[in-house]
């Protein structure tokens, strides 16, 4: 399964939902039915690719990254990353077939993967959902509050990290479906340790966050204010930077506080373990929170929680304190409690990591491989609906052009020009028809070796007939074509792409067989073409048809063909330039076109001038031909199941312009069918052997 994972953030750079990133990847790097390319925000200057083991890319893209400022993306910063990451997602895209996109951030993330167009999961954070900060009220109220809800409505699936974030989601879109899934922990990195615990001569109490508005630091200074009057003993720990930081350390050398506080800035990842090992007391006054990542570290950490009815709250038991918002002395009361009662902070501590253990993040990563199995197995199933509504839709079409057929003929008709069929002629239909499919099954075999595809005639032969009689059997499930490629591709160490190019130029060729022995037999019906506007306009869409592709012949030997090629799917490019490569050899192209006209002149023209002749039809043989030639090209048009209806109808309109009846034609094509039908039977026998050889392989 390949995916495609965007966030902005990636430590260093931001909060929580780079840190959840990180821990993700390293899970997933374990899983090696995942393969996944993470595209982020590089902190200088230049594009960096890092590998996390062999299935992991992560993709860090310049941004203007301000270094001062790693902890918070400005406006500016996020409009680059947008930009930036859609147009080098959009490059990976084509090279690579994703099965789907996760996004932290429904904005701009989510947006970035829904305009891909690949199916996306959205992760909110927190600060992407409308309403959740101040620092985007207006922008959120005239424009992210719209956008984030198309996001959201066209997303096959979205998650968010509490119930409490879901609510304030549910302000933007009350009918969207959102799922909760926690943050994950690492557990083994961040635990208790009461040796450095132990060393410690002051009581510490830790918050841990962006020194922004949203966060309630304000309060919790007015509350250490007052506690650390009562408690000389007790320090308060400021993990984190932000606008506010100049502010709130002003704050405590106004009040006398600035040996009891202790400012530590941004703490890299792997110090910010042991600010949690010499805490006592963790506090998160936040006015607004989803479950963060350091409330998970906090628990981890075995520190009892103080924090309000926001986020954590929806988890937090017997492991700490629950607070009003907004409310300094609520939280001097919580700490107060913990300081003293040691009895109660102990048991709060091991309730805390007990809690912890439960939030992995192996168990997150697999969470959300259900979510990608879920999807996978969602996208199944409407291909399997889609699969069953062609089908559906093509047996109405060939129920459609019966119908028509039942009301143009007479059935009685048909019925006796079939009985007048001599059983010799038939013979010789059935005959030369075999020799057709044996020449162009030798023409197959031009282009297979061609591409260095080991194989035999006989196996080609067979294969080619097995093909017509899934065509004619297992119409609209299996196909032939994808059967012969398949078929070819395995026989040789999974030549897939070089078989699919070798089936593909064989109808290509084939087609331009019969596009040029129309165009030759009607020079010699010129005055009947020129008047009859149908047979004008097929012989025109012909020579049109012919020209395009001595165009793009033309084209793709131009500088402009590399910017159109940047539009087209990188399997589509991979299959052209293999289509390509028989430019090399003019003398196979050139031999496949004629005996692709040989074909549909031997195998099907004279094979049913066979039938005319048994019925004495008069019809000139050159506008036979040409009308043959439309039938063979116009019945292998796709649109009805196994062609049936299309090819009769193509028999009753373009043989009747030369004034055919209709229930002699109609009689020659039922009869053709029956024959072909008839000489693909032949085929049951490999087609058997080789099922039970799949069968027992598997």
């Amino acid at each position: 399964m390949k995916i495609l994972f965007f966030n902005y953030e990636f430590p260093p750079l931001g909060g929580g939902a780079g840190n959840a990133s990180f821990y993700l990847l390293r899970e997933y790097s374990k899983m090696k039915d995942l393969e996944i390319d993470f595209v982020t925000s590089s902190i200088d200057d230049k594009y960096h690719l890092e590998l996390v083991g062999d299935n992991v890319k992560i993709h860090k893209l310049p941004i203007g990254k301000n270094p001062d400022k790693l902890h918070y993306q400005s406006n500016k910063e996020l409009l680059v990353y947008s930009w930036r990451a859609y147009w080098f997602a959009r490059k990976l895209a084509k090279k690579e077939k994703y099965d789907l996109s996760l996004a932290f951030f429904g904005i701009p993330c989510g947006f970035i993967a829904m305009c891909l167009g690949l199916p996306y999961i959205v992760s909110l954070r927190g600060s992407d959902v409308p309403f959740y900060s101040k620092r985007f009220f207006i922008i959120d109220l005239i424009f992210f509050k719209y956008l984030s809800k198309i996001v959201w409505k066209k997303a096959n699936a979205v998650v968010a990290l509490s119930n409490d974030l879901i609510d304030i989601a549910r302000k933007t879109s009350k009918k969207q479906e959102i799922s909760v899934l926690y943050n994950g922990i690492d557990v083994e990195e961040f635990r208790p340790n009461e040796e450095i615990l132990a060393k410690e001569k002051t009581f510490n109490i830790l918050f841990v966050g962006r020194l922004i508005e949203r966060k309630g630091l304000n309060f919790l200074l007015e509350a250490f204010s007052s506690l650390s009057v009562k408690y000389p003993n007790a320090r308060l720990l400021v993990a984190g930077d932000g606008p506010l930081s100049q502010t709130y350390q002003q704050y405590a050398k106004d009040n006398n506080l600035e040996e009891k506080i202790e400012f530590l800035g941004v703490v890299k990842h792997e110090e910010i373990v042991k600010v949690y090992q010499r805490s006592h007391v963790f506090v998160l006054p936040s006015l607004n929170e989803a479950l963060g990542n350091v409330t998970q570290e906090a628990l981890a950490s075995g520190l009892p929680m103080i924090t309000t009815r926001t986020g954590a709250a929806e988890i937090v038991g017997k492991q700490g304190i629950l607070i009003e918002k907004c409310s300094a002395r609520e939280i001097e009361q919580g700490i107060e409690g913990f300081i003293s009662d040691h009895k109660l902070r102990e048991i709060a501590s091991q309730e805390s990591r007990q809690l912890a253990e439960k939030m992995s993040w192996k168990n997150v990563a697999v969470e959300y491989a259900k979510l990608f199995d879920n999807l996978l197995g969602a996208k199944k199933n409407i291909k399997k609906k889609n699969n069953k509504m062609k089908i559906f839709v093509k047996i109405l079409i060939a129920l459609g052009f019966i119908a028509w057929i039942l009301k143009k003929i007479s059935w009685q008709g048909v019925v006796s020009d079939f009985r007048q069929i001599d059983i010799w002629w038939a013979v010789a239909f059935a005959a030369i028809y075999t020799f057709g499919v044996v020449m162009s099954s030798y023409k197959w075999k031009i282009f297979l070796d061609f591409k260095k595809i080991k194989t035999n005639f006989y196996d080609v032969f067979m294969v080619y007939l097995t093909g017509t009689f899934i065509n004619n059997f297992f119409p609209s499930i299996v196909g032939g074509d994808t059967y012969r490629a398949y078929r070819m591709g395995k026989s040789d160490g999974g030549k897939y792409l070089e078989a699919t190019s070798t089936v593909l130029v064989d109808r290509i060729t084939g087609f331009i067989g019969v596009m040029v022995l129309i165009l030759v037999f009607s020079l010699f019906n010129i005055n009947t073409v020129i008047q009859n506007p149908i047979l004008l306009a097929i012989n025109l869409i012909i020579i049109a048809s012919l020209c395009v592709e001595v165009f793009l012949f033309v084209l793709r030997m131009l500088p402009i063909w590399g910017h159109v090629v940047r539009f087209v799917p990188k399997t589509v490019i991979d299959l052209l330039q293999d289509i390509r490569t028989y430019r090399k050899d003019y003398k196979i192209l050139g031999k496949t076109i004629m005996l692709g006209a040989i074909y549909n002149f031997i195998g099907v023209g004279m094979a049913t001038w066979m039938l005319f002749q048994d019925l004495h039809i008069n019809i000139g043989f050159s506008e036979f031909i040409v009308a043959i030639s439309i039938v063979s090209i116009v019945s292998a048009i796709p649109i009805s199941i196994g062609n049936i209806g299309i090819k009769e109808w193509a028999y009753l309109t373009f043989f009747g312009m030369f004034g055919v009846s209709g229930e002699a034609v109609i009689s020659i094509a039922i009869f053709g069918r029956v024959i072909q039908m008839f000489v693909s039977f032949f085929a049951l026998p490999f087609y058997l052997q080789e099922k039970k050889e799949n069968d027992i392989s598997s």
